[in-house]
C-alpha cells in the first residue's frame, strides 16, 4: 500500500524562511529607499571639507536568524536618534521621522512580497 510521510515542521520552517526573505526584500528595497530619500542631509559651506549624508549612508537592513533589523547608526550614532524623534527640528532637506514614517508608509506592501515568496515554495 502507498505510504506518505508528512513533516509539517519542515513545511513550516520553509514558510518562515520564505516570509523572512520577503520581508528582507521589502526592507532592502522599499523601506530603505524611502528612508534614505526622507533622511535629513547636512548642508555644509563649500570649501569646508565636510560632506553630508552620513545618516543616509548609515541606514541599513540586517538579517539575524528570525529577525530583520532596520535602522541606522554607525558614524551617525550620536545624533541619528534625535534627528529621527525630534519632530520640532527644522531640516533644510529631509524630515524627522524618516525611519518610522517610511516603515508605516509602505507597511501594506510587505504582505504581497511575503506572499510571492511563499507561493514560490
Amino acid at each position: 500500500m502507498p505510504r506518505m510521510d508528512w513533516h509539517p515542521e519542515d513545511f513550516m520552517a520553509k514558510c518562515e524562511e520564505a516570509a523572512l526573505d520577503g520581508a528582507e526584500e521589502w526592507a532592502m528595497t522599499t523601506w530603505q529607499s524611502q528612508a534614505r530619500e526622507d533622511c535629513p542631509v547636512g548642508q555644509y559651506p563649500a570649501g569646508s571639507g565636510r560632506v553630508g549624508g552620513t545618516m543616509r549612508a548609515s541606514l541599513t537592513v540586517e538579517r539575524e536568524e528570525d529577525m530583520i533589523h532596520m535602522g541606522g547608526g554607525g558614524a551617525a550614532k550620536s545624533y541619528i536618534l534625535k534627528q529621527e524623534l525630534d519632530r520640532s527640528l527644522d531640516h533644510t532637506s529631509g524630515k524627522a521621522g524618516f525611519i518610522l514614517d517610511s516603515f508605516e508608509m509602505h507597511l501594506a506592501e510587505i504582505g504581497p512580497m511575503v506572499q510571492e515568496r511563499i507561493d514560490q515554495l
